[in-house]
């Protein structure tokens, strides 16, 4: 790696830069008179007796200050168990100073750190759920934990951001290559306890993907403490219409060199979603009634391990592999009436899905600190393949309503889907006097090999031709960014950037049908924060992001749940491109306060028709712009020490333009969302607390959809027991089963109206043994990833 070391120290070293302004910039190494590192240090900027700024050192003892003020000013270096150390500095230049402590006279026998981070945090680009302190998602896993989330909800299992629509996940920084089912499957087999916080980013800056539209969520793993090894084991039993359960393991060790993080977790269980729809016209009206068990059995295991080689160089790797069977049974009606209210076809249908799935994510990351002053370089190498392979089964009869004998028929479907990710990244940190600058670059190639066979008999034959079909599809992504932050004032910090894509398109089905698409993109972004005082602040972002389809919704293949019903792709879809702005304003962090716009072009989304011969079909379409306007409210209340409100009110115009023909050209909605999460400590000593979430979100658009208002209550209580090692917990989920979800459509003189209700009402029951080494202070680990892949 030295010539590696060399060839990013001699290119950077090319920029020159002014050396003395009234902004320094202090870094260097702390140790005691042993010459040994003093672990988290504090280093404090005074200037004229007021505090301008502080850092804490490294586990190395090293450090870095940037003071915003003129010479002269005062640092004061602290440590625990040593004597304070005090410099003064009569000019204001970048400087390396290395600090010697003498050991402290008062001999301190133990220190216990006791405190919590707010439940919500605000940032300049994003807000932050801490789940840690979140007994509402406490022992379930990742997806209920996401759509528990303040401002996030699920719908038809999506994962929404209020106000913006269906957005994409994140790992660690690291965009997930999932959608739709095989994204909620995955995170239902990571634990929530492995979890730290949620981030919704809602303006992401330039370092991260352009990719979607909606904003990211960002799901953020614990970290390893320091010098310790823990662990954690627990099981969970959750009954709605059918029992499920899931159980997991972890263990983390940080000693010398390495830290290792690992975790096992296995998933079984099923759920019952019940689907209706109706498709009313002039002459007919056609009832659909469809009923399933799915269920959701799988096995996540994952590998984290970074290696020190010397000071500033870290090596690492991380492997994340969840193999699943999401299978499904289900039983189907659909009949259809004329206007005289006389049967004209009646159809019964049952369906058996055996799925078996594989996901596998490999990360390999080398971290490069240039110099002391917090200049370094990351190299991200990734790989992500997911394997899919279905067979379905489905058994029908039908009837005319009149005497003649009821036709019978058998359609086999088998798919295999196999999508391979190889991904390159580089970025930069280069603090200089003027500002933080990073750069970076990204290439991308993912290819994605689909087969498709259909056979189907019967005494007659549906519309259904006994067909083999072959999908090949190859995407080229190249990305280069810059980035600037800079600290204007004590008050205002600005940062810019700008990102540019180029994306290669290719795709060729056996059927003929094909796509080629080629483009290159400009995403500028501006945040801007403004500290009036210590207790408020305003802050601006604005972002331009594109969205690209699923992997899946480009693919023509047509996936049948019944003889007359069927789901395909469409390889000739554009991407989205929106425009992002939000203004915020924040008083002492649990007042929030903000005002958002989305305007974007070209979006998509399914629209479900009947062709004369009955068939039903789900493609879909680039048929919509969208406007909206927003207000977010979130208060934070907890001036009490044995109760704690969370609080937040989002109130929204979202208007539709439609280019299609059948479609209204312009549907408009008022609408709002609102959520309050309340813990109640009933018994400090043994940890006993209760926890109310309520939520309600009132009507809203989905592309032409209508979507009905509805409402969620969850009641959680917490306990400790086994001398606190072991957490026990019980809940209920939507009490009054009122998460449903209703739309009605208008559109090709045909009245859509749907309601599904996903069994999302549930009693859960489960435990938590901690163990290991608690007592050390913890650092971040430096081996997550920030490459993003994109999508499934």
């Amino acid at each position: 790696m030295k010539w590696f070391h060399r060839f990013l120290t001699a290119l950077l070293w090319l920029i020159p830069w002014a050396a003395c302004l009234s902004q320094s910039r202090v870094s260097g190494t702390i140790t005691n008179l042993k010459a040994e590192a003093v672990n988290f240090a504090s280093v404090i900027a005074f200037k004229e007796g007021k505090v301008v700024n502080a850092v804490t050192a490294d586990d190395n003892g090293k450090y870095q200050i940037t003071i915003a003020a003129e010479a002269p000013f005062e640092l004061l270096y602290k440590g625990l168990g040593y004597e304070e150390h005090k410099l003064v500095f009569q000019t204001a230049c970048d400087s390396t100073v290395n600090v010697q402590l003498s050991p402290s006279q008062n001999k301190i026998k133990e220190v216990v750190i006791l405190g919590k981070k707010p439940l919500i945090e605000r940032k300049v680009d994003r807000y932050v759920f801490n789940i840690e302190n979140s007994l509402a998602v406490s022992n379930t896993d990742a997806f209920e934990a996401v759509t528990m989330t303040p401002g996030v909800f699920s719908s038809n299992g999506s994962i929404n951001i209020i106000g913006k629509g269906v957005t994409r996940v994140m790992l660690n920084d690291r965009l997930l290559t999932l959608a739709g089912d095989e994204l909620r499957d995955f995170l239902k087999a990571l634990p929530s306890n492995d979890i730290a916080s949620i981030e919704v980013i809602t303006t992401p800056p330039a370092k991260y993907d352009a990719e979607g539209n909606s904003g990211l969520i960002n799901i953020k793993l614990k970290t390893v403490s320091l010098n310790s090894f823990s662990g954690s084991a627990s099981g969970r039993l959750a009954q709605a219409a059918y029992t499920s359960g899931n159980g997991s393991t972890s263990l983390n060790m940080n000693q010398g060199k390495w830290t290792v993080s690992s975790s096992l977790s296995g998933n079984y269980g099923s759920i019952k979603p019940i689907e209706k729809l109706q498709f009313v016209t002039y002459e007919t009206t056609r009832n659909d009634y469809a009923q399933r068990r799915e269920y959701n059995k799988s096995v996540t295991a994952r590998l984290a391990a970074d290696y020190k080689l010397r000071p500033g160089r870290v090596l690492g790797v991380e492997l994340l592999s969840t193999l699943s069977s999401p299978d499904k049974v289900q039983k189907r009606e659909l009949h259809t009436w004329n206007i005289n209210e006389q049967v004209i076809s009646a159809q019964s249908s049952s369906l058996r899905n055996a799925t078996d799935g594989a996901f596998l994510a490999a990360n390999l990351h080398y971290n490069l600190a240039l110099d002391t002053l917090g200049r370094k370089a990351l190299v991200n190498l990734d790989y992500f393949g997911n394997t899919l392979t279905s067979n379905t089964f489905i058994n029908s009869i039908r009837s005319d309503g009149g005497n003649n004998l009821p036709s019978y028929s058998t359609l086999s479907i088998n798919t295999d889907r196999d999508i391979n990710t190889y991904s390159a990244k580089v970025d930069v940190e280069y603090p200089v006097r003027f500002a933080a600058l990073s750069w970076g670059a990204k290439a991308a190639y993912t290819t994605v090999k689909s087969y498709l066979g259909r056979a189907s008999i019967g005494t007659e034959e549906p519309p259904i031709s006994s067909v083999k079909d072959e999908f090949d599809y190859q995407e080229n992504i190249q990305a280069l960014y810059f980035n600037a932050d800079k600290k204007i004032s004590k008050q205002l910090q600005v940062q810019g950037g700008l990102r540019l894509e180029r994306t290669d398109i290719t795709g060729q089905s056996r059927q003929g049908r094909s796509t080629d698409l080629q483009y290159l993109k400009l995403f500028p972004s501006v945040h801007a924060a403004y500290k009036i005082n210590d207790l408020q602040s305003w802050s601006f972002n604005y972002g331009r992001r594109i969205s690209r389809p699923y992997y899946r919704l480009l693919n023509p293949f047509r996936w049948y749940d019944s003889p007359y019903s069927y789901e395909s792709g469409n390889p000739h879809l554009l991407p989205t491109l929106s425009h992002n702005l939000e203004l915020a304003y924040t008083h002492s962090e649990s007042l929030i306060f903000s005002v958002d716009y989305l305007r974007s072009s070209n979006s998509m989304k399914e629209i479900t028709t009947i062709d004369s011969e009955g068939l039903q079909a789900t493609i879909p379409l680039n048929y919509y712009n969208v406007r909206t306007y927003g207000i977010n409210i979130t208060y934070i209340y907890n001036k009490l020490k044995w109760f704690e409100s969370t609080n937040m009110i989002n109130g929204y115009h979202y208007a539709i333009l439609s280019n299609l023909e059948f479609t209204d050209s312009r549907l408009k909605q008022v609408g709002f969302y609102a959520s309050s999460q309340n813990t109640i400590v009933l018994n400090n000593k043994m940890g006993m607390k209760l926890n109310v979430l309520f939520t309600y979100n009132s009507p809203y658009l989905d592309g032409v959809y209508k979507v009905q208002g509805f409402s969620n209550l969850n009641l959680a209580l917490q306990t400790l027991i086994l001398k606190k090692k072991v957490t026990a917990r019980v809940g209920v989920s939507d009490i009054f089963r009122s998460q449903r979800n209703k739309y009605v459509a208008n559109y090709n003189n045909v009245t859509l109206l749907s309601n599904n209700y996903y069994d999302r009402r549930a009693a859960t029951v489960s435990l938590q043994y901690r163990f290991g080494n608690k007592k050390i202070r913890g650092t971040n680990n430096t081996g997550s990833n920030s490459a993003e892949i994109d999508r499934l």
